[in-house]
């Protein structure tokens, strides 16, 4: 199949098509698979910290980078909040989540 990359409508329509066959034929996109794979491996998962690390484990299997350190900065923030917690954050606990 051959598109115009310079058409907005023709590659708007190839990506619906794309779509429908996925989902007809059961195929996840690669951003489904990996808010799949999160959803699988943290459900259950009570503390932030464990939430974070496992993310993190996840973001290097898939081999995707983090350019702007996020993942750092929320490590950071992690440890402030615990440190005036004075105990690990619980994803439940909606007041120190916020």
């Amino acid at each position: 199949i051959t598109i115009d990359p310079e058409d907005p409508s023709a590659v708007s329509h190839f990506a619906k098509v794309l779509k429908t066959v996925r989902e007809k034929a059961g195929l996840f996109s690669e951003s489904q698979r990996i808010q799949y794979t999160i959803q699988t491996r943290t459900e259950g998962i009570p503390d932030a910290r464990t939430y974070l690390e496992t993310l993190k484990e996840i973001r290097i299997r898939r081999g995707l980078k983090d350019d702007l350190g996020a993942e750092a900065l929320m490590m950071e923030a992690l440890d402030r909040v615990e440190k005036d917690l004075k105990k690990p954050l619980m994803r439940n606990d909606k007041k120190a989540m916020a």
